[in-house]
């Protein structure tokens, strides 16, 4: 559900200032059915766990779950609770049997954001123009994929580490000993960001009636200039797909190693219009 707002702010003398608002809110989704007849075959699924984690260590760890009467976009993993005196991963026993095992994976996030915004302010004095867009997206969880694969001190022989590695330990000082990561609700983060998308500053010339141009502007822009965000990954935006389970949309909130950081980068350029 959209909305867009246009405002008038003020304008007096030479100087003028428009708002743009833009927010949408994403509504609530429920998955209805996983089941049916296919080629003559009755199919009932009910709940189906997908993707794949992926090497080193990982193969075979679902990401996901899709599952009647329950929204989609929901992440699957263990849920951390620690680490305990010899060094390894505790995670909570979620049916009680004593054994931590792929049944006691549950949905610990939602990669779909709730909540999406475009915050729009058009300046203008005299023969300049400063336009600024901030962007926000709230709501969303990503699964940092880089944490949850090198955060292991056994890989400083094989990958570069992140720093907060040293912190894996456990109250006594006990560094993490285990030989692979694991996924779990350790490495889905809040993804809410606020960013300044586009800044541009223009100064349009005024040009007499004999000129061979009609109009003459000169700008600077920048683009992706900052985020606000707790997320410690690459990218806060949401993942919509998974690219490395064809861009499936039943899978969401994957920030995959391979994510590389957007460009910031700056413009500047000239408008002749004759």
């Amino acid at each position: 559900m959209e909305l867009s707002l246009n405002y008038n702010v003020f304008k007096k003398g030479n100087f003028a200032y428009t708002l743009t608002l833009t927010p949408s809110y994403i509504l609530e989704n429920t998955l209805v059915s996983l089941s049916g007849t296919y080629n003559g075959a009755e199919l009932t699924y009910g709940r189906q766990e997908l993707g794949d984690m992926g090497s080193p260590g990982q193969n075979g760890t679902p990401v996901a779950v899709v599952q009647e009467g329950k929204p989609l976009g929901q992440i699957l993993t263990y849920v951390y609770q620690g680490i305990d005196a010899s060094g390894k991963f505790i995670f909570k026993d979620l049916n009680g049997d004593g054994t931590i095992n792929g049944s006691d994976r549950t949905v610990t996030g939602n990669g779909l954001p709730k909540f999406l915004i475009g915050f729009g302010n058009t300046l203008s004095y005299k023969n300049w123009d400063l336009n600024v867009f901030f962007r926000g997206v709230f709501g969303h969880d990503l699964v940092n994929s880089f944490r949850a694969f090198y955060e292991v001190p056994a890989y400083i022989t094989s990958y570069n580490l992140p720093k907060t590695t040293t912190n894996m330990r456990n109250a006594d000082g006990q560094l993490l000993a285990v030989t692979s990561g694991t996924l779990s609700s350790l490495y889905v983060e809040n993804g809410d960001f606020v960013s300044l998308d586009n800044v541009a500053l223009g100064y349009n010339f005024i040009l007499p009636k004999s000129s061979a141009f009609s109009k003459i502007r000169l700008y600077v822009a920048g683009n992706n200039l900052f985020y606000i965000t707790k997320y410690t990954g690459v990218d806060p935006n949401p993942r919509y797909t998974d690219p490395e389970t064809g861009n499936t949309p039943l899978i969401t909130g994957m920030d995959r190693r391979d994510t590389w950081f957007r460009t910031r980068s700056f413009t500047f350029g000239a408008n002749f219009v004759f």
